[in-house]
């Protein structure tokens, strides 16, 4: 019997811990380096900017700058459009190209979506199947009480699933970090039925003596195939929880 679902509210980031300055990136200096254009440049609002940390939105996504130490500062970028994705792209290629001889640590590829499915019951089964209650209260509710038990939030990681771009360091590694949770309210608190939220976090350790330069190459190698294999992904999350 095939189940019913939605898929929504799909939405991806790009985070970078490395050597950036915040007075660099916000959307006067984007414009000035031809990142952004005029209508992107004219609709931005700036919600934050001092001491190292910046935050602005444009249509189409959300940037976040916050110092991490005296050197390092982490920026986020937040498709909130997934139909400008290849923009989205091209900024988050662009604002790396900029600072190219800087440093940098880290860099995640993040996706997250919510499903939405059409039976109560279905949603229950997805649930059960990812954290089964079975198991749980034979141990803790052996008297069989009435009680509520369930999903609050799973994770699972795959350590070197995917392959660096160049060697790293021996104490480094590649993750692919998966949740699942049962979204109850949405940012605004509004009351969610028959919702899960699925993260994808993918995490690339970059090496110090290649800096920017190493992030380049990882975009250039991952970002397309991560962004096309990712509602595949989900559908899979749920159809092998739903047997």
């Amino acid at each position: 019997m095939s189940i019913k679902y939605e898929i929504r509210n799909k939405s991806l980031s790009v985070v970078v811990v490395g050597g950036f300055s915040a007075i660099n990136l916000t959307p006067e200096r984007l414009h000035r380096y031809e990142i952004l254009n005029d209508t992107d440049l004219d609709s931005a609002e700036v919600e934050f900017l001092s001491g190292g940390q910046l935050s602005f939105k444009l249509p189409w996504v959300v940037l976040n700058v916050v110092p991490v130490d005296a050197v390092m500062s982490r920026i986020a970028l937040q498709l909130t459009d997934i139909g400008s994705l290849k923009q989205f792209y091209d900024l988050a290629r662009s604002i790396v190209n900029i600072f190219d001889t800087s440093a940098a640590s880290a860099l995640g590829i993040n996706f997250t979506a919510e499903v939405v499915h059409d039976k109560t019951s279905e949603w229950h089964k997805f649930g059960d199947s990812i954290l089964p209650k079975t198991a749980w209260n034979s141990i803790f509710n052996n008297t069989e009480k009435q009680v509520h038990c369930g999903l609050t939030s799973a994770s699972v990681r795959f350590e070197s699933l995917i392959e660096s771009v160049e060697p790293l360091k021996e104490e480094q590694i590649t993750e692919l970090n998966i949740s699942v949770r049962p979204l109850l309210r949405d940012a605004n608190n509004d009351v969610q039925l028959k919702v899960s939220e699925i993260r994808l976090n993918h995490h690339f350790p970059i090496n110090e003596e290649s800096g920017m330069l190493m992030v380049e190459a990882t975009l250039d190698t991952y970002f397309n195939e991560l962004s096309k294999s990712f509602e595949e992904h989900i559908d899979r999350i749920v159809l092998e929880h739903s047997i």
